[in-house]
């Protein structure tokens, strides 16, 4: 059964006059003791120029989209390719020669369940120079069992760090862009486990809101307010200018 990646691989192939004719049907998904998503479509209708089944899911947590395609004989299937601790949007659509949708479930979600040894990732400060990034390793895990971390920032590897790191500072992120932090541990046995992500706008500092009225005809008073976005309180001074023409 393979498995690509698919934000917009075979939904996009959709004309419109097929897609009023779609019919929809309902799913039943169960996280099995494995971690892995079971996945039933048993009420899907079958078409009979249908070609395959195509299992749509996407991580809501990284926004990370996949499909398993697998025999359109087939009612049921088993995801295998999840993550621990995130929350997927799931559904299933046949499609025929053309990759044209024939008919489609509506979605489900499901979340698994977090491991109780992957290390709990969060941002202790954000501004908007830098964001600090700390984890905690977990009790059940011994700092000799690992090998190294590794930072993931919106999906791509970012760093490698020793077991005995437990802080990170970005300093050239994007003003108003999303990241996605995801940290992997490797411990020396072959096993790897990913934190469950963490995301955040990356912060930026506004001007101040300012008012400013003349007092009779002797004094030019202006005023200011704090700016929302400036965050922690990480104002040093203010400076102000006249401009004279």
């Amino acid at each position: 059964m393979p498995e690509f990646d698919s934000d917009a691989l075979l939904l996009h192939a959709i004309n419109s006059q097929t897609q009023t004719k779609i019919q929809r049907a309902k799913i039943f998904l169960q996280l099995l003791s494995n971690g892995h998503i079971f996945v039933d479509w048993s009420d899907l209708p079958k078409h009979q120029n249908s070609r395959q089944c195509v299992i749509h899911y996407k991580s809501l947590n990284t926004n990370r989209s996949l499909s398993l395609c697998v025999s359109r004989k087939t009612k049921d299937a088993v995801i295998e390719k999840v993550q621990a601790g995130h929350l997927y949007d799931i559904h299933v659509c046949t499609v025929d020669e053309l990759n044209r949708v024939l008919s489609s479930s509506e979605h489900a979600q499901i979340q698994t369940v977090a491991s109780n040894e992957a290390p709990l990732l969060r941002v202790t400060k954000s501004t908007p120079d830098f964001i600090v990034l700390e984890w905690e390793q977990s009790k059940l895990v011994k700092l000799l069992d690992i090998e190294m971390y590794k930072l993931r920032i919106n999906g791509a590897a970012k760093v490698l760090l020793p077991p005995t790191e437990n802080k990170f500072i970005m300093n050239d992120g994007q003003f108003g862009k999303r990241y996605i932090f995801e940290l992997e541990m490797y411990r020396k046995d072959g096993k790897t486990i990913s934190s469950i992500p963490v995301m955040i706008n990356w912060p930026g500092v506004t001007l101040p809101k300012r008012e400013a009225f003349i007092n009779g005809s002797k004094e030019l008073i202006i005023s200011w307010e704090n700016p929302t976005s400036i965050h922690d309180g990480n104002v040093e001074s203010y400076t102000v200018r006249f401009i004279l023409s």
